[in-house]
This record gives C-alpha cells, sequence and structure tokens, in this order.
C-alpha cells in the first residue's frame, strides 16, 4: 500500500478518534506513510468523531504538503471542539485551489477573514451548517471568479451573508427562494427535507436586471413565486443551461418566457407548479431540441397523439381547461399577481391560437438522458393504438439511459387520473427496443401489470439494465415471482417500502438518497 501512495490523486478518508471503529481509516490518516500523499488534486475528509491533537495536525500537514489541491472538502459530522487550525489552512493553501466546500466547522473572526480572503480565488465554495463572523467586515467580500455558491443551514446568522450573491460576476448557478420579507431566514421544504438558502428577492431582481450576473446558466426558484414573477426572472435572465421550478406558479406567462431558453436549455425541471398543465408538458417536449435532463408533471394522452379519438378527446378537454384558465385568472389578478394583465390576456391568446398545431409535432428532444413523466390514459375504454403511438415517441429517445413513467418521490408533484401506460409486449412495448442504453427504468406509483414474457423481453433487449421498479404487478404472488427473477439477473429492486409499505427490506432508506443523489447530479451540468 506504501509503495502507491505517492501516485494517489484522489483521496476520501472517513476518519474515527475510535482506532476500532475507523475502518483502517485512522491507521492510514496519522501515519508517516500518509504523508507521502504529496500528488493530491481532490482530498475530502470526514470527522466521523472529534479528532484527536494528533489527527488534526495530520490533517493540517496533509493539506499544506499537497500545495497542488485544486478540490477540498472538510467535513464534521458532529459537533466538536476541536477543528482544524483553519487560520493556517486558509491563509496557505495553494493557488490551485478551486473549490472548497466546509461542514459543520466553527470558525472565529481571524478564520473567517482567511476564508474570505481564500474565497477572492476560488470558483466553488460551499458552506453547510459552518458557525462563523460573517458580519463584522470592513470591506464587502468580493468573489470574482466565483462560478457556484451555496450557503446553508445559517440558523442564527442575520442575513448580510446573503449580499455575497451579488459580488460574484462569474456566478453560473442561483438557488433562489421567494420571501416577502427583506431578508429572509431559511425553509425547509418537501417530504426529505431539502433546504435552500432565501434570497433577497429585490436585490436579485436588481443583479439580473442589471447584468451582475451574464454568465449566469442554471437557477433554482421556489416556494411562492407567481407566474408573473417567474416570468421576469425568465426575461430578465440571460441564456439558461438548466432551470428548477417547484412549488412556484407555472402558466402562460412562465411559458412564454421560457421559450426564450428553448436552443440553449438543457436540464429542466417542473415540480408541482400551480398553472402547468398536460399540453404544456407537450409543448415542451415539442419545442426544446437541448434537453438531456427533463422532469415534468402529467401529461394527458390524448395531448400526445393524433387520431379522431384524440381529437374528440382534446376538444372535450377544452371547456374545463378554459375554465380553470378563467379561475386561475382571476385569482392572479385579485391577488395583484399580474400587473400587466392585457399582456397576460394577449399571451392566452397567442398560446390559444397555436396551441392545436404545435402539439401535433413529434418530439424534438432527442438527446435526452433522463426522463420522467407520467402519461394519464382514459381509464373507461381501452386505446391500444394511442399506447403504440406513445412507445413510438418514446423509442426516438434512443439516447435514455434513466427512464421514469411514474413519479418523482421526492415531490408528490402530480394529480393522477385514468391508467398509466402499459408496459406490456402486447400493448407495443416491444417498441422500445432501440433504447439499448437504458440502466434504470421507473414507474414510481404507476402499478404495472408485467408477466414474465414481458420481463423477459425486457431482459434481452436492455441487457444493461442496473434497476427496475418493484411495482410490477398488483397480484403479491405473482409479484414475488417476478422480483425472483429480477433479482437473479442481478438487478435492483427499487422502492419496495415505498410502493407497499414493504418492512423486510433493509436498503429501502437508500431509494430516497439515490433519488436525491440524483437531484445532485442533475445540478452538475455546469462545468465547474
Amino acid at each position: 500500500m506504501t509503495r502507491h501512495l505517492k501516485h494517489i490523486r484522489h483521496l476520501y478518508l472517513d476518519i474515527s478518534s475510535d482506532r476500532e471503529n475507523s475502518h483502517n481509516g485512522v491507521d492510514i490518516f496519522t501515519s508517516r506513510s500518509s504523508l507521502r500523499c504529496h500528488n493530491l488534486t481532490t482530498l475530502d475528509l470526514s470527522f466521523l468523531d472529534e479528532p484527536s491533537r494528533k489527527g488534526r495536525a495530520s490533517g493540517e500537514a496533509l493539506i499544506l504538503l499537497n500545495q497542488q489541491l485544486r478540490y477540498l472538502t472538510i467535513t464534521y459530522t458532529r459537533q466538536c471542539e476541536l477543528h482544524l487550525s483553519w487560520n493556517i489552512v486558509f491563509s496557505q493553501c495553494s493557488q490551485f485551489l478551486q473549490s472548497v466546500e466546509l461542514g459543520g466547522c466553527c470558525l472565529d473572526k481571524k478564520e473567517t477573514a482567511a476564508l474570505m480572503e481564500l474565497g477572492s480565488r476560488l470558483r466553488k465554495l460551499e458552506l453547510n451548517h459552518c458557525e462563523g463572523v460573517w458580519s463584522d467586515f470592513t470591506v464587502e467580500p468580493q468573489f470574482p471568479e466565483m462560478r457556484t455558491l451555496e450557503i446553508q443551514g445559517f440558523f442564527r446568522s442575520s442575513g448580510p451573508e446573503l449580499r455575497w450573491y451579488a459580488q460574484c460576476p462569474q456566478l453560473r448557478s442561483l438557488p433562489w427562494v421567494f420571501t416577502e420579507n427583506t431578508w429572509g431566514p431559511m425553509l425547509k421544504y418537501g417530504s426529505h427535507g431539502l433546504r435552500k438558502m432565501v434570497l433577497d428577492t429585490r436585490l436579485a431582481f436588481r443583479s439580473l436586471r442589471s447584468q451582475t450576473w451574464k454568465f449566469l446558466q442554471r437557477i433554482e426558484l421556489g416556494l411562492g413565486f407567481s407566474d408573473s414573477q417567474v416570468a421576469q426572472i425568465l426575461d430578465a435572465c440571460g441564456p439558461l443551461r438548466v432551470l428548477s421550478i417547484m412549488e412556484a406558479g407555472f402558466w402562460y406567462r412562465s411559458l412564454a418566457a421560457l421559450e426564450r431558453h428553448s436552443q440553449t436549455l438543457e436540464g429542466l425541471r417542473l415540480f408541482d407548479c400551480d398553472g402547468l398543465r398536460s399540453w404544456m408538458c407537450q409543448w415542451i417536449m415539442v419545442t426544446f431540441p437541448k434537453l438531456t435532463h427533463l422532469k415534468l408533471g402529467q401529461v394527458f394522452a390524448h395531448d400526445m397523439v393524433t387520431g379522431l379519438e384524440a381529437e374528440e378527446a382534446r376538444a372535450n378537454q377544452l371547456p374545463q381547461d378554459a375554465k380553470d384558465d378563467m379561475e386561475k385568472r382571476q385569482q392572479e389578478i385579485s391577488d395583484e399577481k399580474h400587473d400587466m394583465v392585457g399582456e397576460l390576456d394577449n399571451t392566452m391568446m397567442h398560446f390559444a391560437a397555436v396551441r392545436g398545431v404545435r402539439l401535433a409535432k413529434p418530439w424534438v428532444c432527442l438527446n435526452l438522458v433522463q426522463l420522467t413523466i407520467y402519461i394519464s390514459f382514459p381509464e373507461e375504454k381501452k386505446t391500444k393504438d394511442w399506447d403504440e403511438q406513445i412507445f413510438r415517441q418514446i423509442s426516438t429517445l434512443d439516447r435514455l439511459e434513466k427512464l421514469n413513467l411514474g413519479l418523482s418521490i421526492l415531490m408528490n408533484d402530480h394529480i393522477q387520473r385514468g391508467r398509466p401506460l402499459e408496459l406490456k409486449v402486447q400493448s407495443g412495448l416491444t417498441l422500445l427496443a432501440p433504447l439499448k442504453k437504458l440502466t434504470t427504468l421507473k414507474f414510481v406509483d404507476a402499478h404495472q401489470r408485467l408477466d414474465k414474457q414481458d420481463l423477459i423481453w425486457i431482459f434481452n433487449q436492455w441487457p444493461g439494465l442496473k434497476e427496475i421498479s418493484s411495482c410490477l404487478h398488483n397480484d403479491k404472488d405473482t409479484r414475488g415471482e417476478l422480483w425472483k427473477m429480477v433479482e437473479d439477473k442481478g438487478i435492483e429492486l427499487l422502492l419496495k417500502r415505498y410502493e407497499y409499505q414493504y418492512e423486510d427490506h433493509d436498503d429501502d432508506d437508500d431509494d430516497y438518497d439515490d433519488e436525491e443523489e440524483e437531484e445532485d447530479r442533475y445540478s452538475d451540468f455546469i462545468d465547474e
């Protein structure tokens, strides 16, 4: 082992002060041999317990020894008094360092100042539940090279660090949660405790309009933005590559503003958006050719297919859509969310004119790698031709690696009506043969009725499949037989407890973690 240390470039260590529980991590970390790792470019240290003084000294030495470090992550998983000598680490870190991520750290005034000085050279800074003296600066911290700034868990702060975003002219990514107050507290949303910073709304609008963030490529919006506000933000932004909107308004003006980004947008997520219609989801699929990652809500099958029955279904849907639109229009006006009523009405008339023509076109997002969409069919009658048309449409997405024809488990963002797309050979499943790159097949809350023939076809056509949803059949005995076939192939069954309150599956909590990790990977479109 020792003779290989000098060749290591990326080192990840979980450190415990208890030698018996360290899984050998502490033996490597505190020994002289660890200091032979002098060619590191990435160092990730997680302290599982309060480190010993010897361990702390070795950690500092390891950091300072690797002056070529580019990525540094240090995390304390519990509160402890014995931290690294941050002033030394920050002040002497290499000029090559581009990214620093700190979790659970406590910084005094000098150490905070040293971190701010280091931040002036960084491209990425992430602070997660870190204590520091953030407001006592004679000069506002400047981050001229910062591409990504993540601040989470500042429950005790008065808010000055939120202004740091305005000091990042190279900013690529912006997390923005709406608040009526000048400075908002940390908010918790979603069933899994996702935390995002509340950014000063007036400051952010001012920065957008003055083109402070002229390189901005990714933005996250959530919790309370109206359709009008989302539209104003999208109009003020330069061409975006990634957009995520969660629990906010997304209606006609937002849709019109989104079209400005149709030739650059690669990633789009719309979670639980007030005003989002089925036809709008289909409109996105036929309008945005650059998309590689897409998560949408429910789409009615009749908005995705052609034929007399589909035209009749769409015609029958129009009165309900018109009623919903008028009710929402009155609500928006009464809430003063739309100060430009004439512009809203013009936008509604525009989409009413082009809606039918645009939806009849085939999908243009042929570069999709990940897709989440719930396709809803009428329960009252069998429409096999509709299934086959949609299978043919999906088959054009031959770069797909992850396909979820159901929900996202992080957000209950769909109102289900009707049956889901049936993944059966007799319904047209064989049309999906071109999806040779598929590794994950999900249909969360979209329970299927697969039989052995369907599953064997899936195994034969998609040999790279690694994960599949567990809701393969409603009958418990049949489902058990299918589960055994899947497990015999070495394929992981997802979400047993989520779908069936399955108590004997110890690893099911990991399903939620995997979904959150997928969200993190989704956020990494922007090259740091």
